[in-house]
């Protein structure tokens, strides 16, 4: 006969351990955040606006008319649902994005990886370097980057998850540069591979966008991992 503390693990392990891909158990507060984040995403797009890589000629485009481009919002909160649907979400604590709570440190690392991704792309993407091989080594960069969070997550959904972003976002810019709502100057170039955006590197800094919506949902990043074992071997 099971003891009464055998049968509270029995019952409670596997509620911790199911993954939770319900959107409507997200805490509404994680929406918000996921708003606010969108409205940052629209001034690290300055990053690229400033390098001359992508401009806006297009006044009338509604990223270009208000003070923050619902284009992000929506991707914001549609990835973090995407997320929420295809990965899914353990426990039942829910930290302020709504997947597992983060430190102050998880959040540095992440938004720091997302933004330096940005600038990395924005000063091998330029103009000036667009028909050279910079491009070529900002794209090898971007993968070498990427492969060790996509490698120790590789029994997990978050490769469904990091294709789907990677399509979702390449097929919007695609779209909206030949509706010319917006243009990437550089294009076309070797780098633009015969399409209206640098699809070079653009597939995987939208790798690198998956990642840090990983990142925020509790997802730990390989330099946190690699500190953390260091720590461990002194």
């Amino acid at each position: 006969m099971k003891s009464p503390a055998a049968v509270a693990v029995a019952v409670v392990l596997p509620a911790e351990l199911e993954l939770d891909r319900r959107p409507h158990s997200r805490k509404p507060l994680a929406f918000a955040a996921w708003l606010f984040m969108g409205g940052v995403g629209t001034y690290i797009d300055k990053i690229h606006e400033w390098l001359g890589v992508v401009a806006y000629p297009n006044k009338e485009w509604v990223g270009e008319k208000l003070p923050v481009s619902p284009a992000y919002l929506a991707a914001t909160v549609g990835f973090f649902l995407l997320y929420t649907l295809v990965v899914g979400h353990r426990g039942r604590q829910q930290g302020l994005f709504g997947g597992k709570p983060i430190s102050l440190t998880d959040f540095a690392l992440g938004m720091g990886s997302w933004v330096a991704a940005y600038t990395l792309t924005g000063l091998l993407g330029a103009p000036e370097n667009a028909h050279g091989w910079t491009p070529w080594l900002g794209m090898a960069l971007l993968w070498v980057w990427a492969l060790p969070d996509l490698w120790a997550a590789r029994r997990t959904w978050l490769f469904v998850f990091v294709l789907l972003v990677a399509a979702l976002g390449v097929g919007f810019e695609w779209t909206a540069t030949s509706k010319g709502a917006f243009a990437y100057p550089v294009c076309p170039s070797e780098a633009c591979l015969g399409t209206t955006v640098p699809a070079a590197w653009l597939l995987p800094l939208y790798v690198h966008a998956a990642l840090f919506i990983h990142r925020l949902l509790g997802g730990r990043h390989w330099l946190k991992r690699w500190l953390e074992r260091d720590d461990v071997a002194t």
